[in-house]
């Protein structure tokens, strides 16, 4: 049984209780670009009520498991190689290719120290990537560089600034569609300090061909902002995307409303019109796919990763989410891509970590096996030991969990 953790306020007496429910954790993940000041502010604020307050709290931060899912079982957990020439990696999100999967890392370190962000590597199996058989997307001289760049116009108001901020891209995720890569993006303006960061919007970017970079989209309709599909006070598309049966692609973002509340809604859109903002529809709380994004039905609330798909094995849609708090990933499930899914299933624990939150949670299609039987699951944890580092588990769903 995995032991719970708390963090303890006290009443009066000294005798713990419980946290109201206005402090239901919903802060972000450790790997998000808006991660930090949310989970600070939202820790503060619960600190700083409990401290107002008559009595105190204990705040329950993971719940017990059974050693066994019923759902099936962990047949494969390796910690993933970190390649020569880096220094440091976290969680990747990810591209799934009908044959391969592309794992995309916002932040990364290069020996020495120096930041490497938005690069990207092909996985061809689980047992290529626990063998450290990552194929990088490099420049001509074979070092990798970003998918991703900043625009001319960027770099140059970047140069002009005095308040100590610098414009950031960084890529969500995304789906593929006859052979082309779409990847989601979030522009933020960060510094001067590191939790000092603010959301820009929501961009597109387009990958012709497996090894190319990721040309941003001009959809132009936000003032001041031509590469953008929103503008910050907008539905950010931040979590994880599939092309379904239908032909739509399914893109699931979650609005982080307030301290401890992210809720998460799904958009679709015809894949060839991804990069024109009107062409897509959300999902009402009714049913009814909406115009208006504002105006989207939460499906759920989740702050960790998110991986909307299909399972064949299953036959059902799936949503695989990393439940930071547990540090645990799960299992929800629809009859439908973009409404209607239950509550989540416990599939297993990740490493829990020295500090913070595991990072990523991500499932990668293309790395199933058995039609889906056999899922991977990519995560990142800094506990102490050997056990710190980029995992990777392959999960088996039991006969009749379908």
């Amino acid at each position: 049984m995995r032991t719970v953790r708390t963090l303890n306020l006290f009443s009066a007496d000294d005798s713990p209780v419980p946290c109201p429910p206005p402090w239901r954790p919903g802060a972000l993940p450790r790997n998000s670009p808006r991660a930090a000041p949310a989970v600070t502010a939202g820790l503060a604020a619960c600190l700083l009520v409990a401290a107002l307050s008559t009595p105190g709290c204990v705040w329950e931060l993971g719940r017990e498991h059974p050693e066994r899912s019923r759902m099936g079982e962990v047949v494969n957990d390796c910690i993933v190689p970190l390649p020569p020439g880096l220094e440091a990696w976290g969680a990747p999100v990810s591209l799934e290719y009908p044959d391969r999967s592309l794992w995309i890392w916002v932040d990364a370190t290069v020996a020495g120290g120096a930041p490497l962000r938005n690069v990207g590597a092909f996985v061809s199996s689980a047992a290529a990537a626990c063998r450290g058989e990552l194929d990088f997307v490099t420049g001509a001289d074979g070092v990798p560089e970003p998918l991703i760049s900043r625009t001319a116009e960027e770099r140059a108001e970047d140069v002009a600034r005095s308040d100590g901020r610098r414009t950031e891209l960084a890529i969500t995720g995304g789906f593929v569609h006859e052979g082309r890569g779409y990847a989601y993006y979030e522009k933020i303006l960060a510094g001067p300090g590191i939790f000092d960061a603010v959301a820009v919007g929501t961009g597109l970017c387009v990958i012709d061909a497996p090894g190319q970079r990721c040309e941003r989209t001009m959809p132009g309709t936000e003032p001041r902002e031509p590469t953008l599909l929103w503008g910050g006070g907008g539905r950010p598309l931040d979590r994880g995307a599939f092309v379904a049966a239908d032909g739509f692609a399914y893109v699931w973002g979650c609005l982080h409303a307030a301290a401890f509340l992210d809720p998460c809604s799904a958009a679709r859109v015809a894949p060839e019109e991804a990069a024109d903002p009107a062409a897509y529809r959300f999902a009402g709380w009714d049913g009814e796919w909406l115009e208006d994004g504002g105006n989207a039905g939460a499906v759920f609330d989740n702050p960790g990763a998110v991986t909307p798909g299909f399972n064949a094995f299953l036959g059902r849609y799936t949503a695989v989410t990393a439940n930071i708090w547990d540090a645990t990933i799960e299992l929800r499930q629809a009859g439908e891509p973009g409404s209607g899914y239950d509550d989540p299933v416990w599939l297993f624990n990740a490493v829990p970590p020295a500090d913070w939150f595991i990072g990523g949670g991500v499932e990668h299609a293309a790395l199933a096996t058995e039609g889906g039987r056999t899922i991977a699951v990519s995560y990142y944890t800094n506990a102490s030991g050997a056990q710190q580092g980029l995992h990777l588990v392959r999960f088996r769903f039991a006969q009749g969990s379908e």
